[in-house]
């Protein structure tokens, strides 16, 4: 006879008044028991406490090395904190109210915001600290996690496990690691207090436990809509461990009961839809869904088939992991479609097979199918085949599966238990090196996209970011190289034109330049920055009237953005239109923030706008402390030690102008502009030989380079 059963009969015999009065012996027992029972609860309370601990510790321990990284800068980061100009703020009323209402990255998530206000006005923009406070959530994520499972389980060990796996799997170090990601780490707290809440609710049945578990969720689709699933994985949970419902459709009484605890659950299902319309509202307004619209039906549901499976490989064999995985399109294999359908085909039907018997396969098992679907492509967002940190909470089903599956099978003896534990423990070792290994990629930019490169193909994303960095660097042979092959590998896309472009204006070849921005606005007509950067580049040719019309539809389309307004404001200062020159340099500063009109401790391409607009009204040493600010963070940055040594040169400290554009030679010796602005200072302090040099060397960079020319030809005139 089952305890369940023995109790029952026991509880129905006193309810009878048949049960036989209790001896002196059995009272005695039932003492004796009872302590033992209270002192056993005791202990496993203090080594819950315990595995807790030593989860926390040996997860901060594992990725405690990102406190020395810095923010990728070209991929999100910038986006998120670094350049955003409402959380370099940090905390105030006016940036709560604007993250209520603001699209970033084509999403809705002011929660997310909040919190990287909240790190800006405890830490400053330090990467360091962003990236612990990450860190800290995924080490909070990991003991929640094993409290919930042990309180609904009261299985320590394979609840302990089961956490373990979920806070050292490779797979998770891109949630983790990249701050830009802060809404993995920070939505999964409310996803797993809504859960606790709801397990809560199942056992009072209180209005109160089922307003936590509504406010929870609520909190977690403010911080990422991914969320919208969690009504149906407490239908999961419901099958198992809280056996509220069977994983079966047989009989009516089946149907009726998961009729019953679904409809429990309208309110939040409500949610999910409600948080999905503004999603796909934001990710319309913001372009992500383009990707997704040029995509055939294969190709979206064939893509999602083969990534169920891919993950899956993935979480076995972590190796070769990247930041980003460009999406197949018509290189998808027909044979991998069937192949992956087949397995997921045959794997369903195991688990419903199984489903009366071992429960957790079925709620494994749907866990990680349902927990994917908003992302796993059927509605494309963005142009990746997958991503790591999409597996951050589907994977928990499948670690459960593989921990109570593996405790089935080995566990019912001594010696299959102590096999266990080794294996365990090796398993655990083996992520821990892995975990390490792939975090080490996520230093900086340059290594990052180096590593994506390395380990895919065709990689287009990895090239334009790559390309970028070096861009920075002064590499511009090699950061053509990747900006050429961008649009070799997708000519349809503005990355690869875009990039071309920059090389160019760097290069001082300013027709080619234009020509590549006006082909980035052919495919994205409000692209901002190639707007505002062709609207640069006409006033610095003297088309004042094409530059005032390209910047006035910029700012139609961006009328917040204020680089377009500084640039307008530059324009209409050359046209002579001093009044409404001003209104738009202050409209600059007002979107910019009070950091825009500080100059201090904005993103740099922001400061180095800011620091050309004080240039140009004469102030000269307000500009000079900007630049000499962000040389302090950046001292490879060609366009400050350039900027800087034309201020100086100005100022008469032509010693230190000569020594600023030695530095900004050293990391881009083919740079036209510097070598001109150089022989400008030479010719000042009466050395024409000098001068001269440089002045060819600028016209052997860029042989269209016509104030080089007129220059050399002076000299050589006057000679």
């Amino acid at each position: 006879m089952s305890k369940k059963a023995s109790r029952t009969k026991r509880e129905t015999a006193q309810n009878t008044g048949k049960a036989k009065p209790a001896t002196e012996r059995e009272k005695s027992q039932g003492t004796t028991l009872s302590a033992i029972r209270h002192r056993f609860i005791a202990h496993l309370k203090r080594t819950e406490v315990i595995v807790a601990l030593a989860l926390a510790c040996a997860t901060f321990a594992v990725y405690s090395p990102v406190a020395d990284y810095e923010f990728i800068w070209n991929y999100d980061d910038s986006l998120y904190v670094a350049d955003n100009p409402h959380v370099r703020q940090g905390l105030t009323f006016e940036n709560l109210r604007w993250a209520l209402t603001a699209e970033v990255a084509a999403n809705w998530h002011p929660l997310t915001l909040i919190s990287h206000m909240l790190d800006v006005s405890l830490f400053g923009v330090n990467a360091g600290a962003h990236h612990i406070v990450n860190v800290v959530f995924h080490v909070a994520n990991t003991v929640l996690l094993f409290l919930l499972l042990f309180q609904v389980t009261t299985s320590l060990w394979k609840s302990a496990f089961v956490a373990a796996l979920f806070a050292l799997h490779p797979l998770h170090v891109q949630s983790v690691a990249w701050i830009a990601e802060r809404k993995d780490v920070l939505s999964t707290i409310f996803w797993l207090l809504s859960t606790k809440a709801y397990v809560r609710y199942t056992r009072t049945l209180s209005h109160r436990d089922y307003t936590f578990t509504a406010l929870w969720f609520a909190l977690g689709l403010m911080a990422k809509p991914m969320l919208v699933t969690l009504p149906f994985t407490f239908l999961l949970i419901d099958v198992w461990p809280l056996e509220r419902l069977r994983g079966t459709f047989y009989t009516k009484e089946d149907l009726l009961a998961w009729w019953q605890r679904t409809v429990e659950k309208i309110p939040l299902f409500v949610m999910s839809i409600v948080s999905s319309i503004i999603t796909l509202a934001f990710q319309r307004s913001g372009g992500s869904r383009v990707m997704g619209e040029l995509l055939s039906t294969y190709q979206s549901v064939g893509n999602a088939i083969v990534s169920y499976v891919k993950y899956l490989y993935l979480m076995v064999y972590p190796i070769p992991l990247a930041v980003f995985y460009p999406h197949p399109l018509h290189k998808l294999q027909f044979s991998a479609v069937v192949v992956s359908a087949f397995i997921l085909l045959v794997v369903t039907i195991l688990v419903l097979v199984l489903a009366k018997k071992k429960p957790y396969l079925f709620m494994g098992w749907f866990w990680y199918i349902g927990t994917l679907l908003p992302v796993i492509g059927i509605v494309q967002v963005g142009s990746q085949a997958l991503a790591d940190r999409y597996t951050y909470v589907p994977l928990t089903g499948i670690f459960i599966i593989i921990t109570w599956g593996t405790w089935d099978i080995l566990g019912k003896t001594r010696l299959g238990r102590i096999a266990l534990a080794a294996l365990a423990v090796v398993v655990l070792v083996l992520l821990s090196g892995i975990t390490l290994f792939q975090l080490r990629f996520w230093k900086n930019d340059e290594t990052l996209f180096r590593r994506a490169l390395a380990v895919t193909e065709d990689n287009y994303v990895a090239h334009t970011n790559l390309g970028g960095v070096l861009l920075e660097q002064g590499k511009i042979d090699e950061a053509k190289e990747h900006f050429q092959k961008v649009m070799e590998i997708s000519p349809y896309n503005d990355l690869g034109y875009y990039g071309m472009g920059d090389v160019c204006l760097m290069q001082r070849r300013l027709e080619d330049a234009l020509r590549y921005y006006e082909k980035v606005l052919e495919i994205t007509p409000d692209h901002p920055l190639a707007r505002y950067k062709r609207g640069a580049i006409l006033t610095d040719l003297g088309r004042l009237d094409e530059a005032l019309k390209n910047l006035q539809l910029g700012i139609e389309q961006h009328p917040e953005n204020p680089m377009l307004h500084e640039e307008l404001s530059r324009v209409l200062d050359k046209l002579g239109n001093s009044r409404e020159a001003a209104i738009h340099h202050s409209l600059a500063l007002k979107y910019g923030g009070p950091e825009a009109a500080e100059g201090l401790s904005k993103g740099k391409k922001g400061q180095i706008n800011r620091a050309r607009a004080l240039a140009s009204e004469g102030k000269f040493d307000e500009a000079a402390t900007i630049y000499l600010h962000i040389l302090r963070n950046d001292p490879r940055s060609v366009e400050a030690h350039n900027n800087l040594a034309n201020i100086r040169a100005r100022q008469g400290q032509y010693e230190e102008a000569l020594q600023h554009f030695e530095e900004a030679l050293k990391y881009q010796p083919d740079n036209a502009s510097v070598h001109y602005n150089m022989a400008h200072v030479y010719l000042r302090q009466g050395d024409p030989a000098n001068a001269r040099k440089h002045l060819e060397r600028a016209l052997q960079i860029d042989p269209k380079f016509e104030k080089a020319r007129e220059t050399l030809e002076s000299i050589n005139k006057n000679d």
